[in-house]
């Protein structure tokens, strides 16, 4: 394994101000300093004393379309395949919990992992999106604009169209020095970085309150490098507290990770390389690479891996849906056995063809 590989794994758990500080616009309602209200845990005390956990669900019929209407009634969770009890359940999402912010919209534009020309169409049909919209969107939208060396975000979400397209035109990427045709070492290199954007998100996510949705829309990172690759000794251990380092930033943030690829079309084939990594490392000798891929991850968090059309707007609108009904279960878990322990988690939904869309788990400590 190769040393630069290896740094792959480590940067997951590097403290994520180190991105911001390479020269990234970091506004002031998104400080480092702590300044904002924190947000609220995904794991609450109760009662009892025990600890409960909460996951955002999505129920969606045979078409992919939300489904509103559920009672407790409807919903079985299973921990480790074992049934919890579901100590409480709120509708959310438009004209859901009154108390419950709105679900914040974050698009990601990746210019780490995608060549000039379809940054350019992406950035027309992210334009097309706004106008689509009219002047008042329903829900406040970022835009975070991923560099080689900088994270620029807006101040604060917004649902003023105008507002965004004029933050975009005046925002367009620059010079990067890592180029998407770079060799082996500069793929790594891109890999790590997107690592490193990923997990900054996700920490000045965690620092606001409510639900959000991360829509990462480029094509992703690890396609150049072989995913089933392992570390050895010590490395073992790297990557797993990687792994699960990410894992507890997403759902702590309660944040959905979303994925679009516009550059599968015309033909070209997507990569599914990814699916044996959808099933989460357990343990240390069970990591793998592949668990960081941007499309396993994306569906380990819950959210949509999307491709196959250049229509951008309607593939931000699939994912967006998502924050139109969704519901907040909430159950006691079982205590955990050891540090870092994996626990599967499955949510069925007794209703003739509807699926709930949620986590794949959690790891829990003692």
């Amino acid at each position: 394994m190769s040393p630069v590989r290896f740094l792959s794994a480590l940067l997951v758990v590097l403290s994520p101000c180190a991105f911001w500080e390479a020269g990234a616009q970091t506004p002031s309602g998104l400080d480092l300093i702590g300044k904002q209200p924190a947000a609220e845990s995904a794991t609450l005390a109760t009662g009892d004393g025990n600890r409960a956990i909460s996951f955002d669900v999505v129920a969606v019929d045979k078409t992919g379309a939300p489904v509103a209407g559920l009672t407790t009634g409807d919903f079985t969770v299973l921990d480790n395949r074992q049934p919890r009890s579901i100590a409480s359940l709120r509708a959310a999402g438009i004209g859901g919990v009154r108390n419950e912010p709105p679900v914040e919209i974050v698009l990601a534009i990746d210019a780490i992992n995608i060549g000039k020309e379809k940054l350019t169409e992406e950035f027309d049909w992210l334009h097309a999106y706004l106008n689509s919209k009219g002047r008042q969107l329903d829900l406040p939208i970022s835009f975070a604009i991923l560099e080689d060396q900088t994270i620029k975000m807006q101040n604060h979400p917004t649902r003023d169209a105008a507002a965004l397209a004029r933050y975009l035109d005046s925002n367009r990427p620059g010079f990067r020095a890592l180029r998407t045709w770079s060799n082996g070492w500069g793929a790594v290199e891109r890999e790590e970085i997107s690592l490193k954007a990923l997990n900054s998100l996700a920490a000045q996510a965690e620092k606001r309150p409510g639900r959000k949705l991360l829509i990462w829309i480029g094509p992703g990172w690890g396609n150049s490098s072989d995913p089933n690759a392992r570390p050895i000794g010590k490395g073992e251990q790297t990557l797993f507290n990687s792994i699960v380092a990410v894992w507890d930033r997403l759902r702590n943030a309660r944040m959905t990770l979303d994925m679009i690829d516009p550059t599968i079309s015309g033909g070209r084939i997507f990569d599914f390389n990814f699916e044996p990594f959808l099933k989460a490392a357990s343990e240390a000798r069970k990591a793998e690479y592949g668990h960081l891929m941007l499309p396993a991850l994306a569906a380990q968090s819950g959210g949509q891996v999307l491709y196959g059309s250049n229509d951008l707007p309607a593939l931000i609108d699939r994912c967006v849906a998502d924050a139109n009904s969704y519901y907040i279960v909430t159950y006691n878990p079982p205590q955990a056995s050891h540090p870092s322990e994996y626990h599967a988690v499955e949510i069925k939904i007794d209703r003739p063809g509807v699926a709930a869309r949620t986590r794949a788990g959690y790891y829990a400590q003692p």
